[in-house]
């Protein structure tokens, strides 16, 4: 069994968000008692509980979308295929930023996520980062993620370049890279001899290609100190592998001694992270629950393969209980594993939304 994961850091969020003028007041209500709760450590559980009824309460009379769903179907998690045809958000909420999925199909529709304050992104996903890989000022962010570079209005991209930031770097765009292999071993390689721990943070199928090209021009430096997060799938041009397979072929091809993973969409403010064999940790405002496909009123054992459903306490604005298409398994220290996907034709409320 794996040990209880501890805080190595938590800058505090007063500190590095600042509430907007105008914004909705149930909003704003709920992120600062959020906010509260996270600088105090997150140790009153019932706090965290109080937090989550309003929240709840909130989004119930207050988000159309999640109001019509709980009129009609007994399922507290919301599908997050509603956000590809529906505008989730509390009433009164402005947009000032809409993050878009990636479509793996023509004419496929998208998921969109209007966001009104991205301070609040910025500060939430930052104090997930930083809850188990401490002080952001020690890392080097590099991101390896054509397609959504491309594609614009990426969450994943947004993060990557929201972490370099704060990181204190004065380059921010410079750690983007594409198909440019040579550059980005230089990058870490340079880093490494500054004294910062380097994340190398990238689309699955574009680390694959990058640690493969390792073999003719290895990194030089303390690779202990270098930490290669993947995000998940090919996007059509490998055929998937299974994580462990994944891992072991990153690290042999790249010396590295663990490959992380990170676990995020479109839908979500927050993020969990794997560092250890694949199985996932959220941090304590962020929860998954696996759901028996078949039955959304039931839930899995310990170990038994279901649908993945997320509490994000950060999603004030939009809702913050969300059933994914993601098949996964808890274990018994509170990791999970994602299991890859479900069909929606296989997840009963799935169509509902579009019906």
């Amino acid at each position: 069994m794996m040990k209880a994961q501890t805080p190595m850091h938590l800058t505090s969020l007063s500190k590095r968000w600042r509430p907007l003028d105008g914004g909705a007041e149930e909003c704003l209500f709920w992120r600062s008692a959020l906010a509260e709760w996270i600088d105090g450590g997150c140790r009153d559980e019932s706090r965290r509980e109080w937090i989550a009824n309003g929240i709840e309460a909130m989004q119930k009379s207050r988000n159309l979308v999640y109001q019509e769903w709980r009129a009609s179907w007994p399922e507290r998690f919301l599908p997050v295929e509603a956000f590809k045809f529906r505008d989730v958000r509390v009433s009164g909420v402005s947009g000032s930023l809409a993050f878009k999925s990636s479509g793996t199909t023509l004419n496929q529709s998208v998921a969109t996520h209007v966001l009104d304050d991205t301070g609040w992104y910025d500060a939430i996903s930052l104090a997930g980062f930083e809850w188990f890989y401490g002080a952001i000022g020690d890392w080097e962010v590099l991101a390896l993620l054509p397609g959504y570079m491309e594609r614009g209005q990426s969450s994943l991209v947004h993060m990557a370049r929201s972490f370099r930031r704060a990181s204190g770097t004065a380059a921010v765009d410079e750690g983007f890279h594409l198909g440019e292999f040579d550059r980005l071993t230089k990058a870490v390689e340079l880093a490494l001899e500054k004294g910062k721990r380097v994340l190398v943070i990238g689309v699955t199928y574009a680390v694959l290609d990058w640690c493969e090209s390792l073999e003719e021009q290895p990194i030089r430096g303390d690779l202990s100190r270098v930490v290669i997060m993947e995000t998940g799938g090919m996007k059509g041009t490998r055929a998937e592998w299974t994580r462990e397979a994944l891992h072991q072929h990153i690290k042999a091809h790249s010396g590295v001694e663990a490959v992380h993973s990170e676990y995020g969409m479109t839908e979500l403010m927050s993020q969990a992270y794997a560092q250890v064999e694949g199985r996932f940790r959220c941090p304590p405002w962020m929860q998954v629950v696996i759901g028996d496909p078949g039955d959304p009123k039931s839930w899995s054992e310990i170990g038994v393969r279901g649908r993945i459903h997320i509490i994000d306490l950060a999603n004030i604005h939009s809702c913050s209980f969300l059933a994914t298409g993601d098949a996964g398994r808890l274990h018994e220290d509170g990791t999970f594993e994602v299991l890859g996907r479900f069909d929606a034709a296989d997840v009963r409320g799935c169509n509902l939304m579009v019906q």
